[in-house]
């Protein structure tokens, strides 16, 4: 996907505020949508393709990191939203979503 790897600036203050503060963020991917079932479903057919193109790519994974590249190469593809937490961060892309 193009915006794999981009970097956005975020506003972290009022709009009225005359001096707002802004971060730089790394974006993955945007999510641009929510997970459906149809999502599920052809995330689950494609994890066998995903995994011999990863595996015919050369490079080495660890178990944790070879689902995580999965995911990241399924949900990113379709501006799917991933949140992972690990007992102390969490980790997630970009929402875009509108609710």
């Amino acid at each position: 996907m193009s915006n794999f790897g981009s970097v956005i600036w975020a506003p972290l203050t009022r709009k009225e505020d005359e001096t707002p503060h802004t971060c730089k963020l790394k974006v993955f991917w945007k999510t641009i949508r929510a997970w459906s079932d149809a999502d599920v479903a052809d995330y689950c057919a494609a994890v066998p393709r995903l995994a011999e193109a990863s595996r015919l790519s050369g490079r080495r994974f660890t178990c944790e990191d070879f689902a995580l590249e999965l995911l990241s190469l399924f949900a990113s593809s379709r501006g799917l939203p991933v949140k992972l937490v690990d007992g102390v961060r969490e980790y997630r892309n970009i929402g875009y979503l509108r609710s």
